[in-house]
């Protein structure tokens, strides 16, 4: 059965997660068609119809709960990385929840937000424990 579902702002703030749908959308099912009225990054106001997704109904709804997770986490981050720079600059660091990395600091871009580092491997960091495991700090590098 064929049928067409909205995407529907629940609170006022900002969208994001469009490009990432768009691609959970085609891995579980490429026939899909996705329709967006808005753009990652664009204001949206509560009971706003900001995107249509059509299709098989069973696709959809395979998808669309991993869909909804996830722009409504990167939403949430980017509205509130928009609330607080207003009032300074927000660096967001690399600790955020397993495997949303990426994501999370996506959503701080879009919210006017800078990413400070993605971990360790970016700079030259030497922790207690790495000196530990090398047996002192001039044999690190061998271990890294």
């Amino acid at each position: 059965m064929e049928v067409e579902a909205y995407f529907l702002a629940k609170d006022d703030g900002i969208v994001v997660g469009i490009t990432l749908a768009e691609m959970i959308f085609n891995e579980v099912d490429p026939t899909l068609k996705v329709e967006w009225f808005r753009k990652d990054g664009d204001n949206v106001v509560r009971g706003l119809k900001f995107g249509k997704v059509h299709g098989r109904a069973h696709s959809i709804v395979v998808a669309k709960r991993v869909v909804l997770n996830f722009m409504q986490r990167m939403s949430g981050i980017a509205t509130l990385t928009k609330v607080h720079c207003s009032s300074g600059c927000i660096l967001k660091t690399r600790k955020t929840a397993p495997a949303l990395r990426l994501v999370d600091k996506w959503a701080v871009l879009i919210g006017g937000g800078q990413n400070h580092r993605m971990g360790l491997f970016d700079m030259v960091m030497i922790k207690d424990n790495h000196m530990s495991i090398a047996g002192g700090v001039s044999n690190v590098n061998r271990y890294s």
